[in-house]
């Protein structure tokens, strides 16, 4: 065990490594960004002050009422940060609003007058200088979040819309999140035939591993890469969101425990060290010697999207046969595990109803 984490902490440093390699390429962008930004400082402002200024020096007081909604209950609290673009040519940064200490469920979008385009972003716990390389719709497209920084308290979540600035007519931006979650809903175990049948599985912790975590496809960083990284752990803001234990074991009755964990897409189209596929691990005992029961998520091919995909929600029920493998980075045998995986649109907090 000790070898094996060994090597997965080697993987991880030299991923990481050709990672830092791939993007040193665009640092020159990023510079250029930052520069060309300076330059756009005057139509940056706060969702508390109407002070914009357009392309000729002239005031602008355009605004356009937008209506935030959002399936989940909480809508959008704490940071809130508004992009507005030119819909046409290079989709140059009109406008850019950030509010703090946003809870409503409407906003006035300010900016000068034409066809635009509008990205929002809630929670992402940016700060405004870390979003000033922003200058353009492509600059956008290199901004990533970070899952060490999710809270369930205030998700991140984006959306957009075009609009017509100056029309008078309203428009509308439904949010959602990054994130999935994957819901333990039951667990027990069935040990009938085994030497072992009266035995229960002790000190046991659930977790997700290989989470990327900004959400590409190609990750710039995977955390618990193949295993519980307690460095990683202490990284996040709430570490429960990807580990937490159930201080009752698991027994032969079906316990409805509901643990809910968050993760970042991951579509990837084979298990390789640089894209591996997201797990939800059961780890825990029996007699004394430690076992792991990891299980691939979406990826037994009965879905047609494989794999993790942004604001659904995967549901496990799972009924542990028999002792799991000698490590949490191996994926246990089907005949060890009997499991029944629902997945559904992240909408409303739901009573979860156990299957069996």
């Amino acid at each position: 065990m000790d070898i094996h984490r060994h090597n997965r902490h080697r993987e991880k440093k030299i991923f990481n490594l050709i990672s830092y390699k791939l993007s040193f390429s665009t640092i020159y962008w990023l510079h250029l960004s930052n520069l060309t930004t300076l330059l756009l400082l005057p139509v940056l402002f706060s969702c508390h002050t109407a002070q914009e200024i357009g392309p000729e020096g002239e005031d602008v007081r355009l605004e356009t009422k937008a209506a935030i909604s959002c399936p989940l209950s909480s809508l959008v609290r704490s940071q809130l940060d508004i992009f507005t673009f030119d819909d046409s040519g290079t989709r140059h940064l009109d406008s850019y609003q950030h509010c703090e200490e946003f809870t409503g469920q409407e906003v006035n979008l300010r900016s000068g007058s034409g066809e635009k385009i509008v990205f929002v972003c809630s929670n992402s716990r940016r700060s405004r200088q870390e979003w000033s390389i922003v200058n353009s719709m492509e600059a956008l497209d290199r901004i990533h979040v970070d899952i060490r920084k999710e809270s369930w308290e205030s998700l991140c979540m984006t959306g957009g819309t075009g609009m017509d600035a100056g029309s008078g007519n309203p428009v509308s931006i439904d949010m959602r999140t990054l994130a999935s979650e994957v819901v333990l809903r039951s667990v027990s175990c069935d040990f009938t035939g085994r030497a072992y049948r009266d035995s229960a599985i002790s000190d046991v912790r659930v977790y997700l591993t290989s989470i990327t975590a900004d959400g590409d496809v190609m990750p710039t960083e995977i955390i618990n890469a193949g295993c519980l990284d307690e460095e990683d752990m202490a990284s996040m803001i709430e570490p429960q969101i990807l580990v937490q234990d159930i201080p009752g074991g698991i027994r032969g009755k079906a316990s409805d425990i509901s643990l809910c964990f968050l993760c970042y897409p991951n579509a990837s189209p084979k298990d390789t060290p640089g894209t591996p596929f997201t797990r939800l691990v059961i780890e825990g005992r029996i007699d004394g010697e430690t076992w792991w029961w990891p299980i691939d998520i979406n990826r037994d091919g009965t879905s047609e999207e494989q794999g993790i995909h942004r604001c659904r929600q995967y549901i496990y029920d799972i009924v542990i046969t028999r002792k799991g493998s000698s490590d949490p980075d191996t994926v246990v045998d089907t005949d060890a595990v009997r499991l029944q995986m629902n997945i559904r649109p992240w909408k409303e907090k739901d009573e979860y109803q156990v299957s069996f």
